[in-house]
């Protein structure tokens, strides 16, 4: 007996069918035809190692193609046309020696009021004569300025408010010395000495000749006596009464222990809820 197949079902299944009284397509929906793509290439391009010399117009590279041994500037529909304008744009300046000037491409979108150097002749060095050297106004009001910092400085670390000549340091204090040897051939046989006796004068803008080392700070008062009351000895009962039970989970269980019921329920805080 020959196995029945799909198809054969299905091709039995339609003979048996009545035929329809009116055919109708209305149903069917079908995609329109596909619109004719008007070949914008010119016909008379020659074809390739045969387009030497030749001068091609725009409609030649409608479909984006391009000629590379046509040198002709190329360019797809709609791009480099004659007068178009492209916002943003540098526009191209010529230097003094009639080289194309390449700065704005540096300068543009910078500070107008920040020099920027876009030559290799600034790095090379130059002879001090082409520098501007400062004017003799200039070079004092540094000096003035500079000046009146430093005494600023040296009065404020030396606790004056001005800073004079003879100023500092008191009168000096003669001492009459008369050593013990009285030889002649001891300091050329003088029998007594003077000693001068005076402040030396202090640079205030030198640094400390010594290390300050910080000393630990010393015991302060001592601490508030906290009050105990005294000790008094502790029976079974309030051992039990102090006595806190491990928490227990009702929920989880990872090791899978079993937990006596006794233990759950103070989990739970039944054992010390009042009963009424």
């Amino acid at each position: 007996r020959d196995a029945v197949t799909p198809r054969r079902a299905m091709a039995s299944l339609r003979d048996s069918l009545p035929q329809p009284s009116r055919a109708s397509d209305a149903r069917v929906a079908r995609a329109p035809p596909p619109a004719a793509v008007p070949d914008r290439r010119a016909a008379g391009v020659p074809p390739y190692g045969k387009r030497g010399g030749g001068r091609f117009q725009p409609d030649d590279f409608a479909d984006g193609g391009a000629y590379p041994e046509v040198h002709q500037a190329q360019y797809p529909p709609g791009f480099g046309p004659k007068g178009a304008t492209k916002s943003g744009g540098v526009q191209v300046t010529m230097n003094a020696s009639g080289e194309t000037n390449y700065d704005a491409i540096v300068t543009a979108g910078r500070d107008p009021t920040r020099t920027t150097h876009t030559g290799h002749g600034e790095l090379v060095a130059k002879p001090d004569a082409t520098f501007e050297r400062p004017s003799e106004d200039a070079i004092q009001a540094a000096l003035d300025k500079t000046k009146a910092s430093l005494l600023g400085r040296i009065d404020k670390r030396a606790g004056k408010t001005s800073l004079t000549a003879g100023a500092e340091g008191s009168a000096p204090e003669y001492i009459k010395y008369t050593p013990s040897n009285r030889s002649d051939a001891h300091a050329s046989g003088a029998s007594h000495r003077l000693i001068k006796m005076h402040q030396a004068p202090s640079d205030p803008l030198e640094p400390p000749k010594f290390r300050h080392k910080k000393v630990p700070r010393g015991p302060g008062s001592p601490p508030v006596p906290v009050m105990h009351s005294p000790p008094r000895s502790v029976d079974a009962k309030e051992q039990a009464d102090w006595k806190i039970p491990p928490s227990i989970s009702n929920w989880k269980n990872p090791k899978g222990y079993t937990i006596p019921l006794d233990k759950r329920l103070p989990a739970d805080g039944g054992g010390v809820q009042g009963g009424e």
